[in-house]
């Protein structure tokens, strides 16, 4: 994660939800995306909570 935060590149993280809190989630992707400027995350998650514009679209 901090490679891709501090070179850019794309983070892939399967299962997401299953490895964390639903706050926790939240707080690590408002993090990476606050952090970088060239790096992309993507991942695939069961969780709804992660379904806000807050998190992905906070414009």
């Amino acid at each position: 994660m901090f490679n891709v935060i501090e070179h850019g590149g794309m983070l892939i993280i399967d299962e997401f939800s299953s490895a964390f809190h639903n706050e926790l989630e939240a707080l690590f992707v408002k993090f990476f995306m606050m952090q970088t400027q060239k790096g992309q995350i993507f991942l695939v998650s069961h969780s709804t909570n992660l379904l806000s514009n807050t998190i992905f679209r906070p414009e």
